[in-house]
């Protein structure tokens, strides 16, 4: 993974069911260059959404031009990353997880890694385990 640059962000978040040596049901890797609080280019790599791991060119293309404050994406823009992800992926029903959940889930990681590199507190966004508490 090349160093980040300045205006340069990076997210990855993993669903399982259980939290170490599982394979993921949803897995989302995003990429995200901001130029005055403005998304200017992504990429977005995703894991259990297609029988291989896969970037989603058309929720890349919506998220390109949003403005980054600490509120987050509008509820326009939710929907428009949402539709996005629908036409780039049909995800399967398997023992893992739903077509459905995987669908829902991919939509609030991506939420997730914008809302967070906005500036949001982590606290809002992340779920912390007994491992990361104990360090």
């Amino acid at each position: 993974v090349p160093r980040l640059g300045p205006d340069e962000h990076f997210r990855s978040y993993k669903i399982s069911k259980r939290y170490d040596q599982d394979i993921s049901s949803v897995l989302g890797a995003f990429w995200f260059h901001t130029v005055g609080g403005r998304i200017v280019a992504a990429r977005m790599a995703w894991g259990g959404m297609a029988a291989t791991p896969r970037r989603s060119p058309r929720t890349e293309e919506v998220v390109i031009g949003l403005s980054l404050d600490d509120q987050g994406p509008s509820p326009d823009a939710e929907e428009a990353l949402r539709a996005a992800l629908a036409r780039d992926f049909t995800p399967i029903d398997d023992h893992r997880a739903s077509a459905r959940y995987r669908q829902r889930v991919a939509g609030a990681l991506v939420l997730k890694a914008l809302r967070e590199i906005a500036g949001r507190p982590s606290g809002e966004t992340r779920v912390r385990g007994h491992r990361q508490d104990a360090a």
